[in-house]
């Protein structure tokens, strides 16, 4: 059982700016090496395809199940 959280770097880097990690800009230089290895892991590897449950956790206080697209 697997859980893909989805989140937008717009959302994700802020969050991650405020434990102390970078620039809260997506579009900072120093936050790029993450956002490409990330962009280059969703592509490679697909893993919100591979997950079990997709959680949007855009907003912290009201993630939901996304739905998936039936085959």
């Amino acid at each position: 059982f697997s859980v893909f959280l989805e989140v937008d770097f717009t959302t994700s880097i802020p969050r991650g700016a405020q434990r102390g990690e970078g620039s809260p800009n997506p579009h900072a230089g120093e936050n790029r090496r993450y956002v490409e290895g990330q962009r280059l892991y969703f592509r490679e590897c697909e893993p919100k395809a591979y997950a079990t449950v997709v959680v949007n956790n855009e907003r912290l206080e009201e993630p939901f199940v996304v739905e998936r697209e039936k085959d």
